[in-house]
């Protein structure tokens, strides 16, 4: 006995798509005005905590000022604006 392509059937289909992230986050001294810093910070984690999960995803968090630094999540914990 032979198995062909007529012994399979197609229940579910399920595309999965692959998506880079990166987050920039302004840590320049106005970003501390009216907790501005703080509700970036928050949606950074987030957007971690969602992506972590799917393996396939990357997220890249980018603090910047002066210059562009690359946040691991300790540092992004750990982070407050430049002032």
């Amino acid at each position: 006995m032979r198995i062909t392509e007529e012994d399979f059937v197609v229940y579910e289909t399920e595309y999965q798509t692959t998506a880079p992230t990166v987050v920039l986050i302004d840590m320049s001294g106005s970003m501390a005005r009216y907790g501005k810093y703080y509700h970036a910070k928050k949606v950074a984690l987030a957007f971690r905590a969602w992506c972590q999960p799917l393996s396939e995803d990357s997220l890249k968090v980018i603090g910047f000022y002066t210059y562009a630094t690359p946040l691991t999540e300790r540092t992004l914990l750990h982070s407050a604006p430049n002032r």
